[in-house]
Formats: structure tokens, sequence, C-alpha cells
């Protein structure tokens, strides 16, 4: 190991000798004294034959498509480890050169896949922006409906409580007229009595008829929450439609839909409503006035 250190060592003074007296010097390896250069050599540069372990120095230029025979060489008297390890080092240089174009390369499909990753990203990120907004619409009609849910069973209690006034007032005439009857004998005398009846009859009737008045206004008040529990029914059977989506190709204009599209559908065209004009249907069949663009995103209802 000691040994190779200081060939290599001495074979770079050697090289750093010769470049400080002349220029950089090329050195071209090749596998045989009859393999071609495979590029233009200037006077100086240095061949290295693998298979014969000899390191030549070129006396005049030399062609791509010359080799070890065919040029006007100098044979070196080094030794041949020295040699050796000149040519492993330029080869290992090509090698390095030969990796880093590699990684350039690939920096730069990394740089395209990450340019794509983004764009689609931003489209999905639009699309969830479009799903919130849609369940927000949902959960508001779900709240109404329990908002009027709770006012129907304020409006039902309040009812039980007057048909249970009702209930006790028709009791206590019921009581009043067989009171009456069992003093037909004795209405003279119990005249007194009579009135005092009369007068509790007109109170309670009285509360029958602010009880009747409170009925009819519960009544009003259940016939508006039946109202909007009907509208708030409209909408949430507008928001459970038939939900379609497609990401277009290049130029589509053509979708096919699962079902007969119906007369009250929305199409959204990129998270936008699209236009009557800009679209057409036909049973299942959704057809755009012209082709889209590549990854469009189209959204239908129906």
């Amino acid at each position: 190991m000691k040994k190779l250190i200081t060939i290599i060592s001495a074979f770079i003074l050697l090289t750093g000798s010769l470049s400080a007296q002349t220029r950089n010097i090329n050195t071209v390896t090749v596998a045989s004294d009859t393999s071609q250069f495979h590029r233009n050599l200037p006077v100086g540069s240095q061949v290295f034959d693998i298979t014969h372990k000899k390191l030549y120095i070129l006396k005049s230029a030399a062609s791509a498509t010359k080799n070890i025979a065919t040029s006007d060489l100098v044979l070196v008297s080094l030794n041949d480890s020295v040699a050796w390890a000149g040519a492993s080092i330029t080869s290992l240089q090509s090698d390095v050169a030969a990796q880093n174009t590699s990684i350039s390369n690939n920096t730069s499909s990394i740089n395209s896949n990450s340019s794509a990753i983004s764009s689609n990203l931003s489209k999905i990120n639009t699309n969830i922006s479009n799903i919130n907004s849609n369940l927000g619409k949902i959960n508001t009609n779900t709240g109404n409906i329990s908002s009027n849910s709770s006012d129907i069973s304020t409006n039902s209690t309040a009812i039980s409580n007057n048909t249970g006034n009702i209930s006790s007032n028709l009791s206590k005439i019921n009581t009043n007229t067989s009171n009456i009857s069992t003093n037909s004998s004795s209405i003279s005398n119990n005249t007194s009595n009579i009135n005092s009846n009369t007068s509790s009859i007109s109170s309670n009737l009285g509360k029958i008829n602010t009880n009747t008045s409170q009925l009819s206004t519960n009544t009003s008040a259940i016939s508006s929450n039946l109202s909007k529990i009907n509208t708030n029914t409209a909408n949430i059977t507008a928001a459970t439609k038939t939900v379609s989506r497609f990401s277009a190709a290049l130029g589509q204009k053509t979708f096919s839909l699962s079902k007969t599209v119906s007369a009250n559908n929305l199409v959204f065209l990129n998270g936008s409503l699209a236009d009557a004009s800009q679209y057409s249907t036909s049973g299942s069949t959704l057809t755009f006035s012209n082709g889209l663009q590549l990854y469009d995103n189209v959204v239908v209802w129906y």
C-alpha cells in the first residue's frame, strides 16, 4: 500500500512538472495498441495501452481514427504501476464527469415532476373547496330542519297543555250541570248557587275561548313550520342528487353519465357554474360546445 501511494505521488509530481513547463496534457486510455483514439489528439498527448501496460506520448498530432500502431509516438520508460495509476485516475475523472451529467439530467426531471405535482395539488385544493362549500349548504339546511323540529315540539307541548285545560274545564262544566239537574227541585232556594255556578261557567268559557285562540295561533305556527320543512326537504333533495366528476382529456367534449340527466341539473367547470349555452344534454350524455383543456375539472349534479 505504501509503495502504491509513493508511486502515485511520484506520478502526480511528474505530471505537475510537465504541466509547469508546457501546458495541460491530454491522457487517453485505449484497450490495446490497435484501438482507435475516438477523438483528435494534439502533440504531447499521453496514450495508455491497458493490455500491454505501456504509456506513450504523441510526437505529432493524431486524428480520432488513429491508434498506437499507426501514430507517431514515443514510449515513456516509467514504472508500469505508475503508468497504470495515472490511466486509472484519468478513467475515474471521466466516470465522475459522466455521473455529474447524469445527476444534472435527473435533477431536471425531478424539477419537471415537481411542477406537475404542484399543478395537480392546486386542482385538488379547488375541488376540496367546492366540496366544503356544498357541505356548508347541507349543514345550513340541516340546522333549519332542527330549528323547525324544535318549534314543532314546543307547539305540540303547548297544544297538549291547552287540551288538558279544556278537558279540565269540560269536567267542571259536567259537574256543574249535574249539580243543576240534582237541584232542579229547589231552584228557587239555590238561585244564589246557580248564579255562582253561572259565573264559574262564564269564567271557564272565557278560558275555553282563550285556549281556542291559542290553539288557532299554534295551528298557524305549525302550518308555517310545515312549510319550512317542505322547503328544506326540497333543498335536501336537491343537495343529494347524483354527482358525477370527470377530469377532461385535451379537446374532450363528450362525457357519459350514470343515468338520464334531469331538467334541474347543474354543471360546474373548474369550480364555476357553467352557463347553459356552454353545454347540452341528451339522455345520459353531456356534450360541451367546445373541447376542454387537459385536466379540466367537470362536476355534474343531476
